[in-house]
């Protein structure tokens, strides 16, 4: 004799059994918790040919218990952060390029990684300089070689330490 059993009867046990899988609830930060947060800028190169990406990883180490920091966030979407270059005043805008962040935003205890792609190019058209033809979007150009500064922009509501900066050589 074959026994049946229910949809739901199955979707609870399984709900049963991997709600004891999840751990202990992860907390929202404190500001004394992000107090003692360091994060650090680790790039794949700090020189390329201007216009080209550099990969990087923007790294943060927790002395402390594991703190969600999606539990302060109201969008849907998250962005977390962009790494932007910057060069006395000038500045790439941050975030116009970015998509909806698929990176956890729990950060547990010891070091986290979250990886970014350094953008070397205006992500804007610059005054004088023709980035459309026949209305189709040429590009955006490549930024002036030169040195600049890689800094962290963040875009959570919770403010993470500022990043050390690192020098970036354009050519």
């Amino acid at each position: 004799m074959m026994r049946r059993y229910s949809y739901w009867g199955v979707a609870f046990l399984l709900a049963l059994i991997l709600s004891g899988c999840s751990g202990s609830p992860v907390a929202a930060p404190s500001q004394l918790a992000l107090s003692r947060l360091t994060v650090h800028i680790d790039l794949a190169s700090s020189q390329t040919v201007a216009g080209h990406s550099i990969d990087g990883a923007l790294v943060v180490y927790n002395p402390g218990d594991a703190m969600n920091l999606a539990l302060q966030e109201s969008r849907r979407c998250p962005l977390l952060f962009d790494v932007i270059l910057r060069r006395g005043t000038f500045h790439v805008e941050a975030g116009l390029l970015t998509a909806c962040s698929t990176q956890v935003l729990v950060l547990a205890h010891g070091t986290t990684r979250l990886r970014f792609t350094l953008n070397t190019r205006y992500n804007q058209c610059p005054t004088g300089y023709n980035c459309f033809s026949d209305g189709k979007l040429l590009g955006f150009p490549p930024l002036p070689p030169g040195s600049y500064e890689a800094a962290t922009y963040w875009f959570t509501k919770v403010r993470l330490p500022k990043s050390s900066q690192v020098t970036v050589a354009l050519t």
